[in-house]
């Protein structure tokens, strides 16, 4: 995925998505609800939590958190949103 999708919409740089360990990590919790919403059917649970350096339970925990941040937080929904009706336009394959 271009970084520009990310940046624009989040203004944050692109090892803020990778940054392990770190407690708040909206852009990381934001990725991960969106690689299971938008990879699961193509990668394993499994794969997509090794990918980001977590377990299966962790990335698991880790999206349920999210996904409950965003039905409650009117402004974190509209990003997501946002993101979402961008990656609905990106085009994928060869």
């Amino acid at each position: 995925m271009p970084d520009h999708v990310f940046s624009f919409t989040l203004s944050i740089d692109r090892e803020m998505f990778f940054a392990k360990f770190s407690k708040n990590n909206e852009p990381r919790q934001m990725l991960l609800f969106l690689a299971r919403k938008y990879c699961r059917g193509r990668y394993p649970l499994v794969e997509l939590a090794v990918f980001f350096g977590l377990s299966a339970n962790s990335f698991g925990s880790n999206v349920y958190k999210f996904t409950k941040r965003v039905n409650c937080n009117r402004e974190l929904g509209k990003k997501v949103k946002e993101l979402q009706s961008i990656l609905a336009n990106v085009k994928y394959g060869n």
